[in-house]
């Protein structure tokens, strides 16, 4: 199914979108490690918004949208957190990668290695020339991720909001199979539907369409178990 967007949707959205960059432009003024990266986007914008590599009728599982520097970075810091130790140098996939900020936030904030994975040919040579600039372990492929090995990323993560449930069941199936015990998940608006996955963490965060219920979850034996 298409979706199509009107006026005050389009008015709500461009609202949303300065307020999304004076919060990410805050966020990295204290943080010198994330500078090149925010003027490597800001550069890009002057050319063309990401929005105008996309579709702008896309069906359910192809909708764009981007998490903000600051989100993922929020997020990341939740999963150190509850593994109690740092993610520097364990290697984490983006399913849909988009424009690539939350992996370039993991790869230039954590030091983590990243792999992302996006259809769209034209966001990919952009994260690319992006990464390029920076210079920072991340790659991005244009590939179906489904078709793809998961195997031996600590870290995966997915915004399936606008997903059919036919798709999250798709990922879910394959996420608990080629997830080792020990690795992460997380998904947007919704947990991944599985006695192997168990809910780690919950909790409400800002993306470029809005507020999204972010879950953080954990790879365990097909037996939930009751401790981290």
């Amino acid at each position: 199914m298409k979706l199509r967007y009107n006026t005050p949707m389009i008015l709500y959205h461009a609202f949303w979108q300065i307020l999304t960059w004076f919060r990410e432009a805050l966020f990295v003024v204290f943080r010198p490690r994330y500078w090149r990266l925010f003027l490597a986007f800001q550069f890009e914008y002057f050319l063309h918004s990401s929005y105008y590599y996309v579709d702008k009728n896309p069906d359910e599982n192809d909708v764009f949208g981007y998490t903000p520097f600051f989100t993922a970075a929020r997020i990341l810091k939740k999963i150190e957190h509850w593994q109690g130790r740092s993610l520097r140098g364990e290697r984490m996939l983006d399913l849909g990668s988009g424009d690539g900020r939350f992996l370039l936030t993991g790869a230039v904030g954590f030091g983590l290695v990243g792999l992302g994975m996006e259809l769209n040919e034209r966001l990919v040579a952009k994260c690319q020339a992006i990464t390029h600039y920076i210079k920072c372990n991340a790659e991005f492929f244009d590939d179906d991720f489904m078709k793809g090995s998961w195997i031996g990323y600590e870290v995966i993560f997915v915004a399936w909001t606008t997903f059919t449930p036919s798709r999250v069941k798709a990922i879910t199936d394959k996420a608990v199979e080629e997830m080792v015990p020990g690795a992460w998940l997380v998904t947007l608006s919704e947990p991944a539907e599985h006695d192997a996955l168990t809910v780690i963490d919950s909790f409400s965060a800002w993306f470029s369409w809005g507020l999204s219920r972010v879950y953080v979850q954990r790879r365990y034996c097909r037996e939930k178990q009751s401790d981290i």
